[in-house]
């Protein structure tokens, strides 16, 4: 079996990053279940692109995270419709994010919806996915 994390040298972040962008290659897509995970500050995310003024910034954690998040994970469960499922604009939001890291990295968006969506949310995902 080949060895995902090659160079011992490279950060966690980056093997990381390495083996999940291997696997994609074999239609292996690898996410998480979230991606607003503080306990990964140092090693997924760098606690120092969320500071305000010298200290960490929770708001600005929350906001940002998502894309950080994408820039290792191609794939994440939007874990949310545990007591209501989300609106229309918070999938938007999402989307919006998504595509704007991905046509800023030159890539592709992916985006997939697993669950029943309310209103025109489908619709409007599927055309901010095909304009991406």
């Amino acid at each position: 079996m080949a060895d995902l994390f090659p160079d011992a040298e490279q950060s966690f972040k980056s093997k990381l990053k390495a083996a999940v962008q291997r696997l994609a290659t074999s239609n292996i897509f690898i996410g998480t279940s979230s991606w607003k995970y503080s306990g990964w500050l140092g090693t997924i995310y760098d606690q120092q692109r969320y500071c305000y003024r010298g200290k960490f910034a929770e708001t600005r954690f929350e906001r940002d995270c998502l894309v950080e998040y994408s820039e290792v994970f191609k794939t994440v469960c939007v874990d949310a419709a545990y007591y209501q499922f989300p609106s229309a604009k918070y999938l938007n939001g999402l989307v919006e994010k998504l595509i704007a890291t991905a046509k800023h990295q030159g890539k592709k968006a992916f985006i997939y919806v697993n669950n029943r969506l309310e209103g025109n949310a489908l619709e409007t995902i599927s055309a901010m996915v095909e304009g991406a």
